[in-house]
């Protein structure tokens, strides 16, 4: 695939609708996850033939230029995935509202690390559907990009919902901290 063929990070444009492809039922709250919550147990086994399935799928639709934007949720889970889709670098993006499919726990359901997921952005919502099946990846759909905050929903429960730029500084003043950790550590 060349360059030109590939799929943005950061959410520039409103009105694309949001899937979310989720494969095995094992959850896992990963290292990302708030220091209060206990981290129990073995991570979920990667499924190697899921994994090749979600890629093709992916990069399927990347060159039938299906996508608008990709990202995985192997570092923090769901809730750090979307609101990073939400970020251009240096500058805050674009929010959306979501509704979050699951039964599951607030903490796992936002920051497990479970393998094979990915949120892509897309206007060809029934190509990207037609092909998620024909690959048998599952696909949801969470809801829309627009306005300027990341609203998370599972259920009737607001689990999130804050501005975009408040997001984003505490995003960038956490990476400068931990530029001067390092730094620190250097030394």
């Amino acid at each position: 695939m060349s360059v030109r063929g590939r799929a943005q990070v950061s959410l520039f444009a409103g009105g694309h609708d949001h899937a979310r492809r989720r494969l095995g039922e094992e959850q896992h709250v990963g290292p990302e996850a708030p220091r209060q919550l206990e981290v129990a147990g073995r991570p979920p086994r990667l499924d190697l033939d899921a994994e090749k399935r979600l890629h093709s799928l992916v990069l399927e639709a990347a060159s039938a230029r299906w996508l608008r934007s990709a990202h995985d949720c192997s570092d923090g889970g769901l809730a750090v995935a979307l609101a990073e889709c939400a970020f251009r670098g240096e500058e805050p993006g674009l929010g959306g509202h979501f509704e979050l499919p699951g039964r599951l726990r607030p903490d796992v359901l936002l920051f497990s690390e479970s393998p094979s997921r990915m949120i892509v952005t897309t206007r060809e919502e029934a190509h990207l559907r037609a092909a998620a099946h024909r690959h048998r990846v599952p696909c949801h759909r969470l809801g829309t990009v627009e306005g300027r905050r990341l609203a998370l929903l599972s259920g009737s429960r607001v689990l999130v919902s804050l501005p975009i730029e408040e997001l984003h500084r505490a995003w960038m003043s956490l990476e400068v901290m931990l530029e001067s950790q390092s730094v620190k550590t250097d030394s």
